[in-house]
């Protein structure tokens, strides 16, 4: 059996005490999914990351996607978070509670006008279930199961 989880710096452990808060390679051996392969010995591929939008946690699990996947356990992240750059080593995103670690006025101002004129808790919803969906569409075409779970702020539009 083998795990595929995704997910945001939440379930790659980023503050456990093995990963501090810079940039670092691996998830933390006390986050949750290394706690279950440890627990059941089974393997689990956490392809979580540090800041990662709900676009970039569904583009993890293109990179290898295999039919050893058994299951694959979906994490979504806010749905305030958005991608503001990515490069193989490092994923950088923001909300509108998180603060830059960049001095950079021009994407600290680019984020404060995106959420002012640009984004709604309609669009960070929208956002979350389209890729909750091509997560479930990835996982069955290959015939794993598929779990998820959100984010505790989830915004559900009333109808």
């Amino acid at each position: 059996m083998k795990i595929v989880v995704l997910g945001d710096s939440f379930t790659f452990g980023q503050g456990c005490s093995d990963t501090p808060t810079e940039v670092v390679a691996l998830p933390s051996a006390y986050c949750w999914p290394s706690l279950i392969q440890k627990q059941f010995a089974i393997p689990v591929d956490n392809r979580a990351g540090p800041g990662y939008s709900n676009a970039s946690i569904i583009e993890t699990l293109h990179q290898d996607l295999t039919t050893d996947i058994n299951l694959v356990i979906f994490c979504a992240s806010f749905p305030t978070r958005i991608q503001i750059s990515r490069n193989e080593h490092v994923s950088e995103s923001m909300s509108p509670h998180w603060k830059s670690d960049q001095n950079d006025l021009d994407i600290d101002n680019a984020v404060r006008l995106y959420y002012k004129h640009l984004y709604s808790n309609r669009i960070g919803y929208t956002n979350i279930i389209t890729t909750l969906l091509a997560a479930y569409g990835a996982a069955r075409l290959i015939g794993a199961d598929f779990l998820w779970s959100k984010a505790l702020n989830f915004y559900s539009p009333g109808v």
